[in-house]
């Protein structure tokens, strides 16, 4: 009887820890009404080092749920054995091969966006298999980059400060100040100078008192 893939790839010192993770909140569109998300299981020995090449790391839809699925295996140290081309494509992440590491495709409907699955990995360890599992939730649409759109409102309030031009209108106003040449109308008291030449009537008296003397009359 043939050994089974966990037995056999186990290398060692063996596996003696084990933990699955989301590679990031993001995910490929299939263009099928599915989408494309990675996880990753980092397994390692009884020092923390990461296990050898080639160890087989079981995944799993714990309960199992419609509208996800996930692949079965992924090999540690090696690609993803998977089809994770939208992934790749819609992210730029380039997933390289890593020691200790093994990848998973979670592939779900539209309608799934935004669930909780847990997730469960296995692998051949230190007495028999050893197991995690980690609750993720399955990534949603991009939030839209509809603020360039925003920052072209703000270049509109340039055409605001244009009423500022409208300011030097007020430049009339100084046309009132013309109203102090109006005190040259106090130069109009002059005229009451005039008044002074009435002083004229006195030199009229001395004349009048002279001529009345009747000498004639005592004779």
């Amino acid at each position: 009887m043939s050994p089974s893939p966990l037995a056999s790839s186990t290398r060692t010192p063996p596996a003696a820890q084990i933990s699955v993770e989301l590679v990031a909140n993001q995910r490929g569109d299939n263009h099928d009404g599915s989408f494309t998300t990675m996880v990753t299981a980092l397994v390692s020995d009884i020092f923390g080092h990461p296990i050898g090449d080639g160890s087989v790391v079981l995944f799993n839809i714990t309960p199992v749920q419609g509208g996800v699925t996930i692949s079965a295996a992924g090999q540690t140290g090696e690609s993803p054995e998977c089809d994770d081309g939208s992934y790749v494509a819609d992210t730029g992440q380039q997933l390289d091969p890593q020691p200790g590491t093994a990848y998973a495709c979670v592939r779900y409907l539209r309608n799934r966006e935004g669930s909780l699955v847990t997730v469960t990995a296995q692998v051949a360890g230190i007495g028999g298999l050893i197991q995690t599992q980690n609750q993720i939730r399955l990534p949603t649409a991009p939030p839209p980059t509809a603020t360039a759109s925003a920052t072209g409102t703000v270049t509109a309030t340039p055409s605001a400060t244009g009423t500022v031009t409208e300011t030097p209108t007020n430049t009339s106003t100084p046309s009132d100040t013309g109203t102090p040449t109006q005190t040259g109308t106090i130069t109009q008291t002059a005229t009451v100078t005039t008044t002074k030449t009435d002083t004229a009537t006195p030199t009229a008296t001395p004349t009048a008192t002279p001529t009345p003397t009747p000498t004639p009359r005592a004779t």
